[in-house]
């Protein structure tokens, strides 16, 4: 069942990479169907909407276009957001699609929105739904904890650069457990993965210290491959 539900939205998604311009609309619904028969994919949607401020984020993504939400949860709930508008007429898809590309035609820009935001979006859905994307389903992709890796040490850096300020022994503490958390993916654990970042909310909990969204964005990449 699981299988199908995937095959099911990613055949979805290659009949809009191969749909012309002019029948873009009818390729959206394909898209929003595919996923209105899985349960879980419409309650991870549900989830991620929860408490996300789409005019905010909508006009800080694409008024001008700049760099797709790093969050997957925040990445799911816009998209999703805007596939529903196009498909409900709010959204005109051809004039979004020029104001978010005005440099390119819109037979270039429609398959470069596919690649930067059709494409990472079912892969979130897939990563917060089942744990895995579709193309670790069908052939297992090596260097996952590498990747993983990647993206959280650039996390924590940038966690410490913004809003830690290192100097007094809680700080350390804290600091500590950022870096135990880096360090614990080399070992290919999940559980040890998992202990080390519960390890760091217990921390921040006793310390009464909120990071906030960094913290939010250290969790969701923690979700995406499916660490907690």
């Amino acid at each position: 069942m699981l299988m199908d539900y995937i095959s099911v939205l990613d055949n979805a998604v290659l009949d809009m990479m191969n749909t012309q311009i002019i029948l873009a609309d009818k390729s959206v619904k394909k898209v929003l169907v595919a996923i209105s028969k899985c349960e879980d994919y419409c309650r991870t949607i549900k989830e991620c909407a929860s408490g996300f401020d789409f005019e905010k984020e909508f006009t800080r993504c694409f008024s001008p276009k700049t760099e797709p939400p790093k969050s997957p949860r925040a990445l799911i709930a816009l998209i999703a957001a805007v596939l529903f508008k196009i498909d409900s007429g709010k959204l005109n898809f051809l004039d979004f699609l020029k104001a978010t590309y005005p440099d390119i035609e819109t037979t270039e820009s429609y398959p470069k929105f596919i690649s930067e935001y059709i494409i990472p979006f079912v892969d979130a859905l897939n990563m917060l739904t089942f744990g895995q994307p579709y193309e670790e389903v069908s052939a297992p992709q090596m260097g996952s904890y590498d990747k993983l890796k990647e993206e959280i040490t650039w996390a924590v850096n940038r966690l410490i650069r913004e809003q830690l300020s290192v100097g007094d022994d809680v700080s350390d503490e804290v600091l500590t457990m950022l870096n135990g958390l880096a360090y614990s993916i080399s070992t290919r654990d999940n559980m040890i993965i998992k202990i080390a970042y519960i390890g760091l909310e217990n921390t921040l909990y006793r310390h009464r210290i909120n990071l906030g969204d960094n913290l939010a964005d250290i969790k969701s990449i923690l979700t995406v491959y499916g660490v907690i």
